[in-house]
């Protein structure tokens, strides 16, 4: 033979060509054996695709293509074995075995192409084209090996279409494998395996016998078949040999496979078995450790879990509460309604947020904010429910404490006004008759707190307070049958005679039968009686009506007790005296009395104004939370209100100093013109707000200092200049001007332009309590600052007058002793504090300690903190308290109250002051105590300085920036 490949002649007798058969088993066994080694083939080339590294993927080629290539190989020579012709045939031996690798080169392209992470048309094409042509390669070369006596011609036509064929069925068989699983995602990966190995083995075998078929078997004269070669014998046993090989290769490459895809899942599993491990006692340790409560219920509500927080919260052990229903913690409180919504949130699988006012075991109350969301099984369905619950007890007392201390500084605002009410009821010279009438008027209208019937009436005790009977003396909207039976009432009889004698204040819920006067027809009701007293003696009686059924009130018990001494005080100033001696001694005891009282009271009086004007100023500060137009103009009414109260008191207080004698004067030189800019920026506000023009006359230019005592030379010209702007005409003026007398005094004037003053009137000016009648308008005033003003300036060895002209206006004028002439010039730090007023509360960097037993005043210092940036404060309610914490925790300044119990503020002071770690600590006094004893005794102590209640919070706030400042800017020459 000349050639391996050698193609028909059209000259050439076909006629003559062998006649070729072939045996069926040996077919089918060549098909199974091209299906199996693609099946083993196909399932190397998943371990290619995952292989992470090129070094991988060769490792799972090799043995894939040696399976797949082998397969094909032993297909071939199988076919060719249930091949037989009319002549013996050999196999080349070198022939045979080199026609092997272009198989496996075949099966190498199949295997990787099918083995890309991501298949394009065009590696498709080209895997296809290398495998076709590799396989028809290795079939033509496997042909060429075979020696018989005859010559192998090809048909160029079915040869072409075998190489054809060959070229599509491996296209089809590559793409069999990846189009599978897109076309059929849901098909199991054994069934896509087995399809595609079926596709494929079918392939590689249709591409044999196509190829078979363009081959024609001539015989010629020479023989071959005497040629040394392979018998089909020997060539069976080799091709079973490989075969196996081949197979053992694929098998040990699968098992290998799946070998180390068992051992990676198991080291993935183990690794995500302790990951989840570690999750799950990170999880545990903080669910143990967590600062809430924690507790799992199944799905009915029976608990299964609580984390030790339960415990300390409830007082329920764990073994306590595994098995038990949350219901054990029920209060009482929450409605069926709230329950059942509850439940209809978390078993529809959403999370219930909320409160519980739930009870320990040990039966007290808490409060608790709780979160319930459902726990799900992998098929989502609801198996748990967990609920995640913190104690908000401490916060939810903060707020109601909060809110009653705003309802008890709204309250005591109140009762301060109508107090006020009836002091000045009770200082005015009216008639008994008039002032009791007003008085139970009042009362019955003004104090909605009490809940009052509008019925109500006060008596007087016969004999001036000497007899044993009370008369009917004011009664506001009786039955005229209950006014005629309780005309006069004995002592001991009905409810105001018992009290008569008991002296005590009497409640009654209803019409008992301590109820001696009654008639067919009478309203069911309830009583307050208050006995009207001065010191032993029974005065008289307020008879107060209550809705049937109300109960007694301790703070209306408290305030009426208030009420009745400031009645007290107005009905025994009516008393007139039997001799004119007596009543003089009892005039004078009486304003003594007074004057003594309203000194001693006034820690307590200035303790809830303190609240008052306090919390009143951080409303009305507060920038977090800007109140409303209604609210600023409440506010402001409050403030109004407050702020009247404590002129009242102070003047009251001044005017009961002065008379006692207990004035202390510091004479000093004093720049007129440095207070009268003090006062003019005091005037402004009022003036602006009335149109009035307050012009400074040039006499204020250069003029020359006074001997006077400071503060009561400002207390005394602003009296006169805000009287000038109250009792001026709208858009009127208040001329202000000085000059030096022949006698060495300096002569001020303040000039308004108002209605106006009769001079038969001008005597009356300087009584106390005596306001010509302005109480009847809705001008604000004591009637007792000129009192005060005129005995003042008396003090300090001035004069004062008035001359007014009706219709015109008046003109107040003081005259004082000069001191050696010298220019005023406000200083820097008068500048600086002038400024200040205008200013919004400054940023602190620090920390305070405040001392103060008062929970009402610690919650308004709080808040005064809270506005100011970077300033916290911390507290304490007792001296021994604060020191311990002076000493631990190092504020930056201590506040500290003067009248605490057990050691005293001074003491503390001491103390603080004996220890060297805080002995440099600074110390503010901050008290109720205001006489200028009490300052004086205060700065001698060492107090840094001495503030009196109630506060002014941006004066307070601007002492405590200057004082902590300064300790952290000390100046360098400090």
């Amino acid at each position: 033979m000349g050639s391996y490949l050698q193609f028909l002649d059209p000259t050439q007798d076909l006629s003559l060509a062998f006649h070729s058969e072939y045996s069926i088993p040996l077919v089918i066994l060549s098909v199974l054996t091209a299906v199996f080694a693609s099946f083993m083939a196909l399932q190397l080339a998943d371990r290619i695709r995952n292989a992470q590294s090129l070094s991988m993927k060769i490792v799972w080629l090799c043995p894939g293509a040696l399976a797949l290539g082998g397969g094909v190989w032993a297909m071939h020579f199988i076919g060719m074995l249930a091949f037989s012709l009319p002549c013996g045939i050999t196999y080349d031996p070198v022939t045979t075995l080199l026609s092997m690798f272009p198989g496996i080169l075949a099966s190498a392209v199949a295997l990787w192409v099918i083995g890309l992470k991501r298949t394009t048309l065009s590696s498709l094409l080209m895997g296809g084209v290398l495998m076709g042509s590799g396989i028809g390669t290795m079939h033509y070369a496997g042909m060429a090996a075979m020696r018989l006596d005859a010559v192998i011609y090809y048909s160029p036509t079915i040869f072409a279409v075998s190489i054809v064929f060959s070229i599509l069925l491996a296209m089809l068989s590559l793409y069999a494998k990846i189009g599978l699983h897109r076309q059929f995602p849901d098909i199991p990966d054994w069934s896509v395996l087995f399809l595609s190995a079926l596709l494929m083995g079918l392939s590689i075998s249709g591409m044999h016998y196509i190829a078979m078929e363009a081959a024609y078997f001539i015989p010629v004269g020479e023989t071959t078949a005497s040629t040394p070669g392979i018998s089909p014998t020997v060539l069976a046993i080799g091709i079973g040999t490989i075969t196996a090989l081949a197979v053992a290769l694929a098998l040990a490459a699968v098992i290998l496979g799946k070998h180390l895809e068992t051992i990676k899942v198991l080291n993935h599993e183990i690794s995500e078995r302790m990951r989840s491990e570690d999750e799950m006692r990170k999880m545990s340790r903080a669910v143990q450790q967590s600062p809430v409560t924690v507790v799992i219920t199944d799905r009915l509500g029976n608990i299964e879990y609580v984390n030790p927080k339960f415990t300390q919260t409830t007082g329920y052990s764990a073994e306590e509460a595994i098995g038990q229903n949350p219901r054990i913690l029920k209060s009482g409180d929450k409605l069926p309604g709230e329950y059942q919504e509850l439940w209809d949130t978390i078993l529809a699988g959403k999370e219930w947020r909320g409160e519980f006012h739930n009870k320990r075991k040990d039966g007290t109350h808490y409060w608790e904010a709780a979160s319930i969301s459902p726990i799900r099984a992998e098929d989502g369905t609801i198996t748990n429910f967990m609920a995640i619950k913190e104690d908000i007890t401490e916060r939810k007392k903060i707020d109601a404490d909060l809110i009653a201390t705003r309802t008890q500084a709204e309250l005591d605002a109140a009762q301060e006004k109508v107090l006020e009410n009836l002091m000045r009821l009770s200082l005015a010279t009216v008639s008994m008759e008039e002032y009791l009438n007003k008085a139970i008027s009042s009362l019955i209208n003004d104090v909605p707190w009490l809940t009052l019937l509008h019925q109500g009436g006060i008596f007087l005790t016969t004999e001036q307070g000497a007899g044993d009977g009370l008369e009917l003396i004011a009664g506001y909207k009786l039955h005229p049958q209950l006014m005629s039976l309780c005309a006069k009432v004995p002592f001991g009889y009905c409810l105001c005679g018992r009290a008569a004698v008991s002296r005590e204040i009497m409640h009654a819920d209803c019409i008992d039968d301590r109820h001696d006067i009654s008639f067919d027809g009478i309203e069911p009701h309830g009583h307050y009686i208050v006995p009207l007293l001065q010191e032993e003696t029974v005065l008289g009686m307020i008879t107060l009506y209550l809705p049937h059924g109300y109960q007694k009130q301790e703070n209306d018990v408290q305030f009426l007790r208030r009420v009745s001494d400031v009645l007290s005080i107005g009905i025994s100033r009516r008393y007139d005296a039997r001799e004119l001696r007596q009543a003089k001694e009892d005039a004078e005891a009486a304003n003594h009395a007074k004057s003594e009282f309203l000194s001693s009271m006034s820690h307590e009086l200035r303790t809830p104004l303190n609240a008052i004007l306090g919390f009143g100023q951080l409303l009305d500060y507060n920038p977090k939370e800007p109140l409303t137009p209604a609210q600023k103009d409440s506010v402001k009414q409050i403030m109004s209100g407050g702020q009247h109260l404590l002129n009242l008191i102070n003047d009251v207080l001044d005017l009961a100093k002065i008379e006692a004698g207990k004035v202390q004067l510091s004479i000093e030189n004093v720049s007129v013109k440095t207070v009268l800019n003090e006062c003019l920026s005091l005037t402004q506000t009022l003036a602006d707000k009335r149109g009035i023009r307050q012009i400074v006359g040039e006499g204020f230019q250069t003029n020359k200092d006074i001997r006077v005592d400071h503060t009561r030379f400002k207390q005394s010209l602003l009296n006169l200049m805000s009287n000038a702007v109250k009792y001026n005409k709208e858009n009127g003026s208040v001329t202000l001007d000085c000059h030096e007398t022949l006698d060495g005094m300096l002569h001020i004037s303040v000039t308004d332009t108002g209605e106006g003053i009769p001079e038969e009137k001008y005597e009356e000016l300087f009584k106390p309590f005596n306001r010509l009648d302005a109480e009847n308008t809705e001008i604000e005033g004591t009637g007792i600052g000129l009192t005060i003003t005129k005995q003042l300036i008396e003090r300090m060895d001035g004069h004062i007058g008035v001359v007014s002209e009706v219709g015109q206006g008046s003109t107040f004028w003081l005259e004082l002793p000069c001191s050696e002439a010298k220019l005023v010039q406000m200083t820097d730090e008068e500048e600086l504090d002038a400024e200040r007023k205008d200013a919004y509360l400054p940023g602190i960097d620090g920390t305070v300690l405040y001392v103060e037993d008062n929970p009402a005043n610690l919650s308004l210092m709080e808040m005064i903190v809270q506005q100011v940036e970077g300033l916290s404060m911390i507290s304490a309610h007792n001296a021994e308290l604060g020191i311990e914490m002076a000493r631990t925790q190092k504020p930056d300044l201590i506040i500290m109250d003067i009248n605490l119990p057990g050691m005293n503020g001074y003491e503390a002071l001491a103390k603080l002051q004996s220890l060297s770690e805080i002995k440099n600590i600074p110390v503010i006094a901050l008290s109720a105590n205001a006489m200028p004893k009490d300052i004086e005794k205060g700065i001698a102590a060492g107090f840094r300085r001495y503030l009196t209640k109630p506060i002014v919070v941006d004066e307070i706030v601007y002492i405590m920036k200057d004082i902590v400042e300064g300790l952290q800017h000390p100046s360098p020459n400090a």
